[in-house]
């Protein structure tokens, strides 16, 4: 094949660009660690390929490849890193994270100009600003009342999934763009959010926590990080101040007192939770274990010391199989993972002329022959719960 002449110091940075040591290049790209390091040292020549590979397998556009020389250092907006205390310093990201940064930075940015041009094609921002030094629970219970869900009308929800789908339309409905894309180890991140591009808020919640009810939880916490105005990467530790008061926040708002003490009081009165009944608490609410341990902390249910006693059960737990679930059609698998609002934002803008196919196509990487089965399913969605 065709040798390319290309900056062995481009392809490092595409590398390290993406938080890949050579094993995990190697991996994957398909390619002997040995090559990568003899091409990024120019000691051997790629082929196309091998650039190929080495673009695919690092999610970076084949062009950047050919670059004659690195891009800036800083190429995405800085994101504050909850996962660790105040002046320490962050873990690296992991290749997931950086890939997912990259394309929610990229696609929201242009997102926010299609909006700026053209108001009409979504509903506006709705979100009010809270203050940390204020109540948790009188926040949650402020913010459940402005967006008008009773909790009869939540507990009427059947499952986990519909109660994230619910949720996450009542979310988007505020003019916040919600995905679900691969974050890599969930117990590292959990989900991110930002508020940099023209005042376009986004979460992103890591589809590889695969409980719905955790999903769920992750979603309003990244929802109070966007209302207090401090949006960062989260993993839901309790050594940080904001995390502490979004994790509050979170149990309070899905799970408001007087409802989770009785339905707590009917199942047991004991300090120690199973995870059984944990899981019977957190069904009505659509919510987790791990919530639920923390909200009978801080409702009085019990005493402290309950929420770091499970995760420590938990810690030591091996992985089980993912369960195979039944066939989702292509269409409601691009809808989960780019949300209503960048979908409806799309297809609206497209049907006015505002962008063609192939821009359409950069903003949802769906193929437009699916389209009309993507408009079709949206219009379900919108029907079941009302336009985002």
């Amino acid at each position: 094949m065709v040798a390319v002449a290309v900056k062995g110091k481009v392809l490092e940075w595409a590398r390290k660009q993406r938080g890949l040591d050579l094993p995990r290049a190697a991996k994957a790209t398909g390619l002997p660690q040995d090559k990568i390091a003899a091409f990024e040292n120019e000691d051997d020549v790629p082929t196309l390929g091998d650039l190929d590979a080495i673009a695919s397998g690092y999610e970076i556009a084949f062009g950047a490849l050919l670059m004659p020389d690195v891009l800036p250092e800083v190429t995405r907006p800085k994101i504050v890193d909850y996962r660790v205390a105040a002046g320490e310093e962050p873990p690296p990201w992991s290749p997931e994270l950086s890939v997912a940064a990259d394309i929610v930075q990229e696609q929201v940015a242009t997102l926010a100009d299609l909006l700026d041009a053209d108001p009409s094609l979504a509903t506006p921002i709705g979100l009010p600003e809270l203050q940390e030094n204020s109540s948790t629970e009188e926040m949650a219970a402020e913010e459940r009342l402005r967006l008008d869900v009773d909790i009869n009308q939540q507990l009427a929800i059947e499952t986990p999934a519909q109660a994230f789908h619910f949720w996450r339309h009542v979310i988007e409905r505020e003019g916040v763009l919600v995905y679900l894309l691969d974050l890599g180890d969930w117990r590292a991140c959990r989900g991110y959010s930002v508020f940099d591009y023209a005042n376009l808020p986004a979460v992103v919640i890591n589809n590889q926590e695969v409980a719905q009810g955790a999903r769920l939880y992750s979603l309003i916490h990244e929802y109070c990080h966007l209302l207090l105005r401090k949006p960062g990467i989260s993993d839901h530790n309790r050594r940080r101040s904001t995390e502490a008061y979004c994790n509050s926040f979170a149990a309070f708002f899905l799970m408001p007192r007087a409802t989770f003490i009785g339905i707590a009081r009917y199942i047991t009165r004991d300090d120690y939770w199973t995870d059984a009944q944990l899981r019977r608490l957190g069904a009505p609410f659509g919510t987790s274990m791990s919530a639920c341990a923390l909200h009978l902390e801080q409702t009085g249910m019990v005493r402290q010391g309950l929420y770091a006693a499970k995760q420590k059960e938990w810690s030591v737990y091996k992985p089980q199989k993912k369960q195979r679930g039944p066939t989702i059609e292509y269409a409601e698998r691009q809808l989960n993972r780019l949300g209503e609002r960048h979908v409806g934002l799309v297809l609206n803008a497209m049907q006015r002329g505002s962008i063609n196919q192939l821009e359409a196509f950069d903003l949802t990487e769906v193929n437009p022959k699916h389209y009309p089965a993507l408009r079709a399913t949206l219009k379900k969605r919108q029907e079941k719960y009302g336009a985002a």
